[in-house]
């Protein structure tokens, strides 16, 4: 990825400096969502070269510590279309098609042969998808604003005063993509629907906290939600007696990546 970030511009990904920040609440009340994110010395410091904790005199008004490092942003609405140009010029075929049930792909491959690897992304499909049917499948509902305003820097803050649904983050994305405002994590709801209150509260708390671009105003273009699918008590891998043709799999994606 730093890769495409530095050379590779038509990807969609660019550097920002990255700041995270854990407040003395959260530490205490165990409220935020993403707690390996917060930790002291967490494992992505190893990733960064200039990984540094931030001294008291760095720290905005309510924070108690944090760190800063050099990331990552991406802009998926373009990177994945290069992505898929990027697979299409190494041989992968592309085909679309309704299954209701996943023992149906061992017979469509483009070939006509065998599949010696079924990956399932259903997401919140394989609650319904006969052969997976998985009912531990449950939704995070995650709502964002977008603003028209760029902030220089990426942030994470470990909670808020809203409630353990809410998370904020600020991610600006490559090629003037906006900035994303986030956020929300709330397990089990399926409500599909934008709520005008919480997208009130995101942008509230975070022009407070971070100050996007230091403006205010009517810069936001858009707010939306998702439903991230998460499962409950259990990771499920399913070999099907594919085991060869998964490592086969690993190594065609491994040497796959390694030709981007």
């Amino acid at each position: 990825m730093s890769r495409l970030a530095a050379e590779v511009p038509e990807a969609g990904i660019h550097f920002q400096k990255s700041f995270i920040y854990r407040r003395q609440e959260d530490a205490k009340n165990g409220v935020t969502s993403f707690d390996s994110m917060f930790i002291h010395n967490p494992w992505y410091s190893r990733l960064f070269p200039d990984f540094r904790e931030l001294s008291e005199h760095e720290l905005p008004k309510g924070v108690s510590s944090g760190c800063q490092f050099t990331g990552i942003c991406i802009n998926t609405a373009i990177y994945l279309p290069w992505l898929v140009g990027q697979c299409r010029r190494l041989g992968v075929v592309f085909r679309r098609g309704n299954v209701s049930d996943i023992n149906h792909l061992k017979g469509m491959h483009h070939t006509g042969g065998k599949v010696d690897v079924i990956v399932n992304a259903s997401g919140l499909g394989s609650r319904t998808l006969g052969g997976v049917e998985d009912e531990d499948m449950i939704p995070i509902r995650g709502q964002i604003v977008l603003v028209e305003n760029e902030s220089p820097s990426m942030y994470n803050i470990s909670g808020t005063d809203d409630g353990a649904g809410e998370v904020s983050y600020v991610m600006t994305r490559a090629a003037g993509g906006g900035t994303v405002l986030g956020g929300t994590y709330e397990k089990g709801n399926w409500d599909p629907n934008p709520d005008p209150r919480t997208s009130e509260r995101i942008i509230k708390r975070l022009f407070a906290q971070v100050l996007v671009g230091g403006r205010t105003g009517n810069q936001v273009s858009d707010w939306r939600q998702t439903l991230r699918p998460v499962v409950t008590g259990h990771l499920s891998f399913t070999t099907m007696d594919m085991l060869g043709g998964v490592i086969k799999a690993l190594m065609a994606v491994q040497n796959m990546l390694s030709r981007l």
